[in-house]
């Protein structure tokens, strides 16, 4: 309060401040906060304040584990301290960044109870990349219903010009649904900024070869003996009916997988595999489907992310693996 004693004319000028507000936002995928030196902004939760004009403000961005700050935007650009001379309502924006960060949902990968599933039931792969193995010069072929080799998780592994489509007969073989995630889980490209999340071997090599749509025998020939020198691995999630019968597999195929066992993989014999089958609830088995149980094919029934056999996939003593896979109540993957 102005107390004035008045024993003269006497003038008393009141200088009214302006007040602005300082608005913060933490943009992208990536996780951190937003703090000022003095008291005021701590954004996580308190993201505005009101200042009076003229105050001096300075901003520090800070990234959680995991996460880049990279750089701000608005009222200030680069990566250092951001300092505001508060003069009007001011917005300025902490872009945080981080690779693959749907990493934490791939319990295949990494189970670590998220989602209800049991800690550890994964394929363990975390120590096989600390040893310095992605994938790198391995080449893998995914023969399923198509491949989006545009996907922007996928194509940075994409051989241009060699994928095949059996359907038009020419060398984009995008079409279907399945074969992506199939090639997602295989070799989605790692370190990718606010981009999905990583394969198996994600510094492999792959193609696509659409056949579903069109696996006829001379077809389902070629597709396990094209490019069957330099391929690695073959993948296929595909094969006989799942109705419970003894179902033979075409002979052509047979004699194609005899021959990329001799010669395939630069002579070392290109590695098949091959789905289990999903017809556990119509009493089917891996034994009945000509495809699964080939020799020299490596047939892969799922398991859930409790570790337990998922309800469709089929039982049979040719099986070599489980593998993680939905289970339709569970955490896809």
């Amino acid at each position: 309060d102005c107390v004035v004693d008045l024993h003269a004319d006497t003038q008393v000028i009141a200088i009214f401040k302006l007040n602005y507000t300082l608005s913060v936002e933490r943009t992208n995928c990536g996780d951190g906060t937003v703090t000022s030196i003095s008291e005021g902004i701590d954004c996580g939760p308190d993201c505005s304040e009101i200042y009076p004009s003229g105050t001096d403000i300075v901003l520090t961005a800070t990234p959680d584990s995991g996460s880049t700050f990279k750089a701000w935007s608005g009222a200030c650009t680069g990566q250092g301290a951001c300092i505001i001379n508060l003069s009007a309502d001011t917005s300025v924006s902490a872009e945080f960044v981080q690779p693959d960060p749907l990493y934490f949902d791939q319990w295949h990968l990494k189970n670590t109870g998220q989602g209800g599933g049991t800690p550890g039931e994964d394929i363990n792969v975390e120590p096989v990349w600390q040893s310095g193995l992605f994938g790198l010069n391995v080449r893998i072929a995914i023969v399923d219903d198509g491949l989006e080799i545009a996907h922007e998780d996928i194509t940075p592994n994409i051989l241009p010009g060699e994928s095949y489509d059996y359907v038009d007969g020419d060398t984009d073989p995008t079409r279907g649904w399945h074969g992506t995630p199939v090639a997602g889980l295989a070799m989605a490209r790692d370190g990718g900024e606010c981009i999905g999340g990583k394969g198996v071997a994600s510094r492999s090599s792959t193609v696509g070869y659409a056949l579903i749509d069109n696996a006829t025998p001379a077809n389902e020939e070629d597709a396990m003996i094209r490019d069957m020198a330099i391929n690695s691995v073959s993948n296929n999630s595909w094969g006989t009916t799942d109705d419970g019968r003894l179902e033979k597999s075409f002979l052509e195929w047979r004699n194609a997988i005899d021959a990329g066992l001799i010669a395939g993989r630069g002579g070392r014999g290109l590695v098949y595999v091959f789905a289990a089958g999903n017809g556990a609830e119509m009493n089917d088995n891996s034994n009945y489907c000509g495809y699964s149980n080939y020799r020299g094919v490596i047939a892969v029934a799922a398991v859930n992310d409790l570790g337990y056999q998922t309800f469709y996939s089929e039982s049979g003593a040719n099986l070599w693996l489980s593998a993680p896979s939905d289970d339709m109540m569970d955490p896809c993957i």
